[in-house]
């Protein structure tokens, strides 16, 4: 059993590991200096997807880019992101479209990992309780008058 936590905990830290250090999905900035003298573009626009779906792109003000659907700006990263989940405290990154498979698999990992020690600790019984029979002997002896 100690060498499955063992094993569950270094595979937590992997995953932590490349959860936190691979791109999320990231989407390029518009760094062409000529977009701020022009006047804003429309905060949406529609278009025909790669499957003959319309979709609706929105307008980022501060990337200067169209979103696609799913994607959202995450202000801790200053970043648009692709399928934006969230940004995890735990690996100080952006959980999107490049890196929830990982994210993934490090909670599994955490889980198995803190799952045994869990049931251990749920199954023995706590440090200051006795027994039933012997809290009855630590009482005083009833006096038959």
């Amino acid at each position: 059993l100690f060498v499955f936590v063992c094993a569950c905990f270094a595979s937590a830290i992997f995953w932590l590991v490349v959860t936190g250090f691979m791109d999320p999905g990231i989407i390029p900035r518009n760094d062409d200096p000529e977009i701020d003298s022009q006047p804003p573009p429309p905060l949406y626009r529609e278009r025909v997807d790669d499957d003959g779906n319309t979709v609706s792109d929105t307008w980022c003000h501060t990337c200067k880019i169209y979103r696609p659907p799913r994607a959202s700006h995450c202000s801790d990263c200053d970043n648009c992101v692709l399928e934006f989940d969230h940004h995890c405290p735990f690996t100080r990154n952006c959980i999107g479209a490049r890196n929830y498979t990982f994210f993934i698999l490090f909670l599994c990992s955490v889980s198995l990992s803190l799952g045994p020690p869990r049931a251990a600790a749920c199954r023995r019984p706590h440090a200051g309780s006795r027994s039933a029979a012997s809290r009855r002997s630590a009482l005083p002896a009833r006096s038959s008058s």
